[in-house]
C-alpha cells in the first residue's frame, strides 16, 4: 500500500501478524507507471514482493496451488448473459465492465470501454465476479472513504452467465 488514514495506519503497527509494505517506508519494492495517472499508478510484482520478504526477514510461506472452487460448468448449464456487469465510479475513467463469453465461461475485463490488459499484453479474464455492497462516506478533506466492511450486507456473484444474490 501507498500510505494510509491514519486509523488504518495504527491498526497495520498494532498487528504485528500483519507483513506490512508501506511504499513511503519501502519505495524500493515498488514502482509507478508513467503512462498512466496518480494516484492509481503504483504497482509492484512477484519478485519485487520476493525481494521485500528477504530484506524485511519475512518467513518464506512456501509455493501455492490454487484452489478449485467448483467444476467447470458444462456448455448446457451457462446463462444467457446479454448485457456486461457495469462497475461505475464517480469519473468514468474508471468504469470498469466484464463482459462474460459464454463459450470460454469467463468474463473479460474492461475499463472506460476499452479492453483491459495485464503488463505481459494479456488479456485480463476472471472466473467469477463477486460484488459487496456496502455503505460508504467520505472521512475527511482529502477525500478518503471509510467503508464498512464489518458486519453484513447484499452481495451478488457473476459466474457461469448468471448471477446468484447473496449475502457478506
Amino acid at each position: 500500500h501507498s500510505g494510509g488514514s491514519p486509523e488504518a495506519l495504527a491498526k497495520l503497527t498494532a498487528d504485528k501478524s500483519v507483513y506490512n509494505l508501506d511504499e513511503f517506508a519501502q519505495a524500493l519494492f515498488f514502482f509507478r507507471d508513467r503512462t498512466r495517472a496518480p494516484p492509481h499508478n503504483l504497482y509492484t510484482s512477484n519478485i519485487l514482493l520476493e525481494r521485500a520478504g528477504i530484506a524485511l526477514n519475512w518467513p518464506s510461506l512456501g509455493n501455492f496451488a490454487p484452489w478449485l472452487f467448483k467444476d467447470p460448468a458444462l456448455e448446457t448449464e451457462r446463462g444467457q448473459v446479454t448485457s456486461p456487469l457495469q462497475l461505475r465510479f464517480y469519473d468514468p475513467a474508471y468504469t470498469v465492465e466484464w463482459r462474460y463469453d459464454r463459450q470460454g465461461n469467463r468474463y473479460q475485463r474492461f475499463q472506460a470501454g476499452s479492453q483491459q490488459i495485464d503488463e505481459s499484453g494479456q488479456t485480463i479474464w476472471a472466473d467469477a465476479i463477486l460484488v459487496q455492497f456496502l455503505s460508504a462516506h467520505v472521512q475527511d478533506a482529502i477525500g478518503r472513504l471509510q467503508m464498512k466492511t464489518v458486519g453484513h450486507g447484499e452481495a451478488k456473484i457473476f459466474q457461469d452467465g448468471k448471477v446468484i444474490n447473496g449475502l457478506w
